[in-house]
Parts: C-alpha cells; structure tokens; sequence
C-alpha cells in the first residue's frame, strides 16, 4: 500500500499538475477565472524560473565528493534505467551516471565489484528487474559475472536499503569498504534509509542538477521561463516528499 501510495502522490505534487487544475477550473468557474488564471500564471513563473530551481537544488544536493581508498563495492541505485520489451534492449536515461562512474571505477582498478540493487518499480507487479536487466547488458559487455552482485527486488530506496543489508550480510564485505552511488538530489534520503538499517557507508552522489547561481545571474535567466526547471522541480519535490513520508515512517 505505500509503495502504491508513493506512486499516487509522486503525480499529485508536480508543478504541471497544479498548473493543469488552475487552468481547468478556470474553464468551469467564470466568476474565479482572473484570479484563478493569475494564480495558475503565478505558479508557471515560479516553478518555470531558472534561478529559484537552481537555489533550491543547490541547497538540497549533496555535496561533491571523492572515492575512499578502502572502497571495494559500490552500491549502485536503480532508477537511471528501463527495459523495452519490443526491442528486447537496456534502455538508459539521463541519470545513467549512476552506472557509468563505477563501471569505470572498475575499468580502472579502483573497485572490485558492483551491486546494483532495484526491481522493476511497476506499480501492480514485478514482472522484471532492471538492474537484473542492467547486469546482462554489462555482461555482454564484457565484464565479467563475478565482478556484479544484484539485488532484484526492492521497489524503493527503503528497500534498497533493507535488501541489500541482508545481501552484505551473507557476503565477507565490511561497510568501510561499500560506497553508495546515486544522484546528489536522492543522496539525503538514501544515506538515511542505509544508516537506518546498519550501513553507514561513504556516499557518491552523481548526476548533479545545480547549476552555479552567481554565474547565471543574468536578466534573462531570471525572468524568462525555463522548461528544464520544471522538469527538476518534478524531482526535487517528489524527493522532498519522498524524505518526509520517510521520515514519518522511521526508516530515514
């Protein structure tokens, strides 16, 4: 049920939302229309605005870090990808820095391992695992089995975290030795879920959305709309949400 819920919630707190409903009961309610297509305008300028995303984002991202010397693991979070039935292929989005910067850490020596943990994430069932997914695709790639551990079930970051303690569990690995790698905006809420289930282990955030506000500060920036703003408030609040819910819950 709260997987579910989560899922509900993630659509009702986007900006485009609220902006849809402004606007369409602006079209049923005459006599609320001016201020109701003056709050919807509000809401746009807002939440379409460059430089308040980018303060906003710049305060709730993790900061920059480097990879620990004793790190033998990384713990790679789902969510940077999709499996297409149709082409029967690994499909990846712009978050794929969760995979690539340790794929490279490998390359290079700096790793021994990878654990990708992540189910499908439907919403009715789990019919797959992307990261189980993932994990073929680098072994086709050519890496080899032993260097990647999956963890195929967890639906959300409390179960990232739940399921693959007991995976460590079963493994010789200390936490010194593990790093968390997923995007600086997620990175809050994953150090929360992993410490509460016993792993204090070093984070990597990746995938930065801030951008540097002072250089930016330009009267273009500030007052025309950005569309890529939208789409980071999509995030950004359903990560704010997201860390609360948690919160409550006792798992961060």
């Amino acid at each position: 049920m709260f997987f579910i819920l989560s899922k509900v919630l993630a659509i009702l707190v986007t900006p485009g939302f609220w902006i849809f409903v402004l606007l369409l009961l602006a079209w049923f309610k005459s006599r609320l229309r001016k201020r109701l297509l003056g709050s919807a305008l509000l809401l746009f300028f807002f939440f379409s605005n460059g430089f308040i995303i980018n303060l906003a984002l710049n305060w709730w991202e993790w900061d920059k870090t480097v990879l620990p010397k004793e790190a033998k693991v990384a713990i790679v979070l789902g969510g940077y990808s999709s499996f297409n039935h149709d082409l029967n292929q690994v499909e990846f989005s712009g978050a794929v820095d969760r995979l690539l910067i340790p794929v490279q850490w490998y390359r290079s020596g700096k790793i021994d391992q990878l654990l990708l943990s992540g189910g499908s994430g439907e919403l009715l069932k789990q019919t797959y695992s992307t990261q189980q997914k993932v994990s073929e695709f680098l072994f086709d790639s050519g890496m080899p089995k032993e260097a990647i551990l999956v963890e195929p079930k967890s639906r959300n970051t409390r179960e990232n975290a739940l399921f693959t303690a007991h995976l460590i569990d079963s493994l010789d690995i200390k936490p010194s030795e593990l790093v968390l790698v997923t995007s600086s905006f997620h990175m809050r809420r994953s150090v929360g879920c992993f410490k509460k289930v016993g792993l204090d282990i070093h984070p990597y955030p990746v995938d930065f959305y801030a951008q540097s506000v002072r250089d930016k500060a330009t009267l273009r920036y500030l007052l025309l709309p950005d569309m890529e703003a939208l789409v980071g408030w999509n995030y950004l609040l359903h990560e704010w949400i997201g860390y609360i819910t948690y919160w409550i819950m006792g798992y961060v």
